[in-house]
């Protein structure tokens, strides 16, 4: 298996932005040396910020189709979706993130990016590391 990291909306956010370790971490994707694992919760909350006008349509728009192309794509069901409240109830997490966290984790992720804080309540866990980029 490829080497999987996993990515919240925050980090794609901050792709659209041109963030420098997003940018690095994208390129690692297009360049087929790892694979990006999302939830389809981070599909819906980056439509509805596109939606929104948040950011530049036209580079929304090259980023869902290469994420359509070359994401791994995990829709929650009926075992993942029991797990991810086990991690929300044990920690705190407030449930979406719950969702996108354990997808990641049942998914194989060696490394999980986000800027979201709240996911310090699982960063002492041994897989996926977190990493928090700065905006």
């Amino acid at each position: 298996m490829k080497y999987r990291v996993g990515v919240d909306t925050s980090f794609l956010v901050q792709l659209l932005k041109g963030n420098n370790t997003a940018v690095s971490v994208w390129e690692r994707v297009v360049n087929l040396e790892v694979e990006i694992v999302i939830s389809t919760v981070v599909l819906f909350e980056l439509k509805r910020l596109a939606l929104q006008e948040r950011f530049e349509r036209e580079k929304y728009e090259v980023l869902e189709e290469s994420l359509l192309e070359i994401a791994h794509i995990v829709n929650l069901d009926k075992e993942l979706a029991f797990k991810a409240a086990a991690v929300s109830h044990g920690t705190g997490l407030p449930a979406r993130d719950a969702i996108i966290y354990t997808i990641a984790k049942e998914s194989g992720c060696k490394e999980f990016y986000t800027t979201d804080n709240h996911f310090k309540a699982v960063s002492i866990k041994k897989r996926p590391k977190i990493i928090f980029i700065s905006p």
